[in-house]
């Protein structure tokens, strides 16, 4: 998978979860057994919009992975996927959501490993 790809289905998975929450957020984190108060709903659509234009800044990158502003972003990639993969399986194993979050911790796992690549493998090789 090139550099150029995985920018993309990363751009994607946060434009189409990103949307998701910032305009139907009680929907969306239903979707994964989590009831959200008042708060939580702001604070769900507040996470929406960052995510959201996180997917924009990767489709925008995407073209430009070898440059040094798209390795800044791979490398902000590779912490984001580490530091949430790390965070939503910590939640797993506390009981927090549904099944339907082991989708979440296996995408995160897959990006984390995607682009850990993209930023120390992948560099050699190419």
């Amino acid at each position: 998978m090139t550099p150029k790809l995985t920018l993309a289905a990363s751009a994607v998975l946060l434009a189409v979860f990103g949307a998701a929450f910032l305009i139907v957020p009680v929907q969306a984190m239903g979707l994964f057994g989590l009831g959200l108060d008042l708060d939580a709903k702001e604070i769900t659509r507040l996470f929406g919009a960052a995510m959201f234009a996180w997917g924009i800044c990767n489709w925008l990158a995407r073209s430009h992975a070898e440059t040094p502003g798209g390795r800044a972003v791979v490398t902000a990639n590779l912490l984001h996927y580490l530091v949430g993969f790390i965070v939503i399986l910590q939640g797993r194993f506390e009981g927090v959501g549904n099944d339907s979050s082991w989708v979440n911790v296996g995408l995160y796992f897959l990006f984390t490993v995607a682009f850990a690549y993209h930023q120390f493998a992948g560099r050699r090789a190419a």
